[in-house]
């Protein structure tokens, strides 16, 4: 998840990290090119908290085909890292971070959706991305100065990236799978599973038990249906993000990029969607988006992608899904920040973590009530939320984005 649980590199690099380093980008780029290719400069760049070690490879004489400047992208794994352990979360997300940057140089090499992926060291855990230079910002600019109109844009074209994105990804996943293969086998099948949100489900369940909230049938049958829907989405099938977080899409002039695919997956692209609407639940940038924009950035992405996909077009159709996504994004919030702040709350980022889960709450309960889907569900959140509000009785809501509360009645 965007900046949440990053572990600090080692800062700085020895000089002789530094060469080890060089010395294995060189071969795997002469490998790759057939012929000798050598670092004139390996410079880190990466910021201290991060959980990534970024550095910039100046190339000596690059062959056609090559650029003056590579990035390499390195795991740091606390706990050392092992290629062939599929269970380990620093394998799982540069592995993730492979194939997604990979696969959509592969599927659209002209389409600008994230850096060009250059190859890839599987035993020394680094990838090799294009370098798209110092000078560039992110969508968190916008969203935290003072310009609506500036913020307004940023969020459409970011639902316009992620449009493009699903577009030229659909009907691929045997592709995106195989490239997962040659990586790790273990984690093709573990992506294929759906045993993710299976996880995230039970989690929630045994929580929910803990605050005497019972699962009533009703709920559960709800349940079935929104992992039915996420395991076989039909034609929403198409390769998501999964942390679209403002942090992660780069101005690179007037294209913005996609950066970072440690949770990219094939799925239900409505996920990605649903993250406006549901306040970009994995980010440390997590603030409300208005409704009247939140319709605008969904009509913007059924008028892109319905050019190709007319069920997103269907009114019925699109209220069920999105309705699923909003409850993907409710069960995984609840599983993964519920228990930690039941008695005390926290800060992360621009916002405490109670207010966000409540206002998923209500997201989802507004979805569901909307679009009359999953009712025994939407119940079921009904009781949470009571519940919770009970509990904390003088929470502050979650605010709107600074450079959007000016126009929140809009």
């Amino acid at each position: 998840m965007s900046s949440e649980n990053n572990e600090p590199t080692k800062q700085p690099l020895s000089a002789k990290e530094l060469e080890t380093i060089a010395r294995a980008v060189e071969t795997r780029l002469s490998d790759q090119n057939a012929g000798p290719i050598q670092i004139a400069e390996l410079v880190q760049i990466s910021e201290p908290e991060r959980r990534n070690l970024l550095l910039r490879a100046t190339l000596d004489n690059p062959p056609p085909g090559l650029p003056n400047s590579l990035i390499v992208k390195k795991v740091v794994a606390e706990k050392g890292y092992d290629p062939d352990d599929a269970t380990a979360w620093d394998t799982r997300r540069f592995f993730q971070d492979w194939a997604g940057a990979a696969f959509l140089s592969q599927c659209a090499p002209g389409a600008g959706h994230s850096p060009h992926f250059y190859g890839g060291d599987r035993n020394h855990g680094f990838i090799l991305l294009e370098d798209l230079g110092d000078d560039h910002n992110s969508l968190v600019e916008p969203l935290l100065g003072s310009d609506a109109a500036a913020a307004e844009q940023a969020l459409l074209r970011f639902t316009e990236r992620l449009a493009h994105m699903h577009l030229d990804t659909a009907g691929r996943a045997d592709e995106f799978y195989a490239l997962v293969e040659q990586l790790n086998p273990q984690l093709a099948d573990q992506m294929r599973s759906g045993a993710a949100f299976a996880q995230q489900r039970a989690n929630t369940i045994a929580q929910l038990a803990a605050l005497d909230i019972n699962i009533p049938d009703a709920a559960t049958s709800d349940l079935d249906m929104v992992a039915a829907a996420l395991a076989a989405p039909g034609p929403f099938r198409a390769y998501l993000h999964g942390d679209p977080c403002p942090d992660n899409f780069f101005w690179q002039g007037a294209t913005l990029r996609l950066i970072d695919f440690e949770l990219g997956y094939m799925g239900h692209a409505l996920c990605d969607l649903a993250y406006g609407r549901t306040y970009f639940p994995t980010c440390w940038c997590c603030n409300r988006v208005p409704d009247w924009l939140v319709h605008q950035m969904e009509a913007r992405y059924r008028q892109i992608v319905g050019a190709h996909l007319p069920a997103v077009l269907d009114d019925a159709i699109f209220g069920r899904a999105m309705t699923v996504a909003c409850a993907y994004w409710l069960i995984s919030s609840l599983n993964w920040l519920l228990e930690p702040v039941l008695e005390e709350d926290r800060t992360w980022g621009i916002a405490q973590v109670r207010p966000r889960l409540l206002a998923r709450l209500e997201v989802f309960i507004a979805a569901s009530q909307e679009f009359d889907h999953l009712p025994g569900l939407c119940d079921l959140a009904v009781r949470v939320l009571a519940v919770l509000q009970n509990r904390w009785p003088k929470l502050e809501p979650l605010p709107i984005y600074p450079a959007l509360r000016e126009q929140s009645n809009k």
